[in-house]
């Protein structure tokens, strides 16, 4: 299953075992980038950043994970400054899958 920005907030019916790929924008040369939070009931696989061309241009972060368990799963990312331990009114992103 792909995921993208556009699934924030939603719940989606997936397969326990099954593959999930979720790709975000992310610009890491403002100091920004996302964060995995939680990640209930899935395994992280891989996490890869894709950059576009040009000087501080932004790319996309790619993550590739697995569904470990059957019943409800949840992903909480949060794009937020490495340093910036509070991150007051950091961009979030969730999404709770449904696993049978």
């Amino acid at each position: 299953m792909e995921l993208t920005a556009r699934d924030n907030g939603q719940s989606r019916e997936v397969r326990q075992g099954e593959a999930i790929v979720l790709r975000l924008d992310e610009n890491p040369s403002t100091g920004y980038a996302w964060e995995i939070a939680a990640s209930d009931g899935l395994t992280l696989h891989a996490d890869r950043y894709h950059p576009r061309e040009g000087m501080g241009a932004s790319g996309t972060r790619e993550y590739h994970f697995k569904v470990e368990r059957q019943g409800v799963c949840r992903l909480r990312l949060r794009l937020r400054r490495s340093w910036d331990r509070e991150a007051k009114g950091a961009k979030e992103y969730v999404i709770t899958l449904h696993s049978s």
